[in-house]
Order: C-alpha cells, then sequence, then structure tokens
C-alpha cells in the first residue's frame, strides 16, 4: 500500500487527504444530524398525537414553554428551524467545493507530470502519473456525491419535523 502511494505526486496526495477529511466530517455530520432529528421527530410525533387527544402538549414537547403564550409560537418554530438545520451548511459546502478540490488536484499533478517531461521520454513514462492524478477528480466526485446525498436525507428529515412544528402551531394558535 505505502510503495502504491509513493507513486503519487504531492499535489495528488494532498488533494486525496482533504476528500478523505471531507468524507469524514460530512459522514460524522450526518450520523449525528439523523440521530438527533429522529429524536426530535418521535419525541414531536408523541407530542402531537397528545396534542390532538387531549388538547395538551406532552411535557417533553420542543413548544411546551409556550404553550399558554401564543405569541411565542412564531419564535419557538423559528428556533426550532435554526436548530435542526445546523450542519446544512457544511455538508452543502463540502458537496460543493469537493469536485473542485479533486480537480485542482488533478491539474497541478498533470503540470507537475508535463513539466518533468523531457524529449526522451515516451508516452508511457506519462500516462502512469496522469492515472493517478485523474484518481483525485474521481475522488472529488464520490465524496460530492456522498455530501450531497447526505445533504438531502438530512433536509428531508428536517422537512418531517418542521411539518410536525407547523401541525402543533396551528393547533395551539386554534385554541
Amino acid at each position: 500500500m505505502i510503495a502504491f502511494l509513493k507513486e503519487f505526486d504531492i499535489a495528488t496526495m494532498v488533494a486525496i487527504f482533504v476528500l478523505i477529511f471531507y468524507m469524514i466530517i460530512s459522514l460524522a455530520i450526518f450520523l449525528y444530524k439523523i440521530v438527533n432529528l429522529n429524536s426530535f421527530f418521535s419525541c414531536e410525533a408523541k407530542a402531537l398525537n397528545s396534542l390532538v387527544k387531549n388538547k395538551e402538549l406532552s411535557f417533553d414537547a420542543y413548544l411546551k414553554p409556550c404553550e399558554d403564550s401564543k405569541s411565542k409560537l412564531q419564535v419557538y418554530k423559528n428556533t426550532a428551524t435554526r436548530k435542526l438545520s445546523e450542519g446544512l451548511t457544511w455538508l452543502g459546502i463540502i458537496a460543493t467545493t469537493s469536485p473542485f478540490i479533486g480537480l485542482f488536484g488533478t491539474v497541478v499533478s498533470i503540470y507537475i507530470t508535463l513539466t518533468n517531461l523531457t524529449s526522451t521520454n515516451d508516452i508511457s513514462k506519462i500516462a502512469n502519473p496522469i492515472g493517478h492524478a485523474l484518481i483525485a477528480t474521481a475522488a472529488g466526485i464520490i465524496c460530492a456525491v456522498l455530501a450531497y446525498t447526505f445533504h438531502l436525507l438530512v433536509k428531508r428529515k428536517i422537512f418531517d419535523c418542521m411539518n410536525v412544528i407547523d401541525s402543533q402551531v396551528k393547533i395551539l394558535e386554534d385554541e
């Protein structure tokens, strides 16, 4: 494995390591958010069910502090939206920048390969380094696809959570 990595030039290695870091960050944000969103959704769905049946929010509902104050409902709803969407921006940033990082690694690696080319070298001397350089582009695309997929999954779960909060707000406003 180390012998394989030694064949890569520094630009490709840096791009690949940055992209590996991006993938780790994306996965960490996704797992953290999806666990928290599932927990939040479960709690708020129970609270909505309680509100529909008993006309009373359960104790652990997010909107419980403003149950008696309709003027605070919008503030709590906006706070919930902000709280639930934390981390979403980073997934978007990673999804949009990772292909460029991979492409940057590829372009610099190809440049380095071509500047080291002499008149005695044949095409077989540059095919391997250019092939390695293209791995950086592939890594950037893979990272972008994962981050964008995570972004959409988290965004959908936030939408579901906010629908439950909206339903609670409507019921509480009608009381």
